[in-house]
């Protein structure tokens, strides 16, 4: 594939792999490991996205690892400073939730059909699917409890971000310690 009228953007060069003397092989869709979010002294929210290419597995530790230069470098270049707080790492399809500002409707309407909004203490509780833009900070996200619709989450409008979880009786609990891991079975 040709790109003649756009820059190619975030892709892995893949050419070694192929016979090629004068072309590039690259992957344009790189698919997403996990996200790690942060948050500022002043509550504002970042985040690092960890794709499948950043992780390694280490034959010395019999572990998957993350190189802790390449992950501190990501969080130097997305602004993210030594006292900013570790919040939680999501993967595909687990339970994020998130709170707005006063008065902003939720991202998605509830089964019954009436719109809510944000009051800055319920959480809105969403399905997390990944990253959509990087350098903009935005996630993709899908209604809990019903399929079809989905959206986008700038996380610079969030006021709060917390990772849910259920039990085995599927009760809902929010998942409190979270330690970020960059080496893992």
């Amino acid at each position: 594939m040709k790109f003649y009228s756009e820059k190619l953007g975030n892709h892995l060069c893949i050419t070694q792999r192929y016979d090629s003397k004068d072309k590039n092989v690259v992957m344009k869709q790189i698919s997403p490991y996990r996200t790690d979010f942060y948050q500022s002294p002043e509550g504002k929210y970042k985040f690092v996205t960890v794709r499948y290419k950043d992780v390694m597995y280490s034959d010395t530790k019999g572990k998957y690892v993350i190189n802790e230069e390449w992950y501190q470098k990501q969080k130097a270049i997305k602004g993210i400073a030594d006292d900013w707080q570790f919040i939680c790492s999501m993967h595909r399809d687990e339970v994020l939730g998130f709170c707005l500002k006063d008065n902003t409707c939720y991202k998605f309407t509830h089964m019954n059909g009436k719109k809510m909004v944000h009051d800055e203490k319920k959480y809105e509780l969403v399905r997390y699917t990944g990253t959509k833009a990087d350098k903009t900070g935005v996630v993709q996200i899908y209604p809990m409890n019903y399929p079809g619709e989905r959206s986008a989450l700038s996380i610079s409008t969030c006021i709060r971000i917390q990772k849910f979880a259920t039990d085995v009786l599927g009760n809902m609990y929010k998942v409190n310690e979270n330690i970020l891991k960059l080496e893992f079975d």
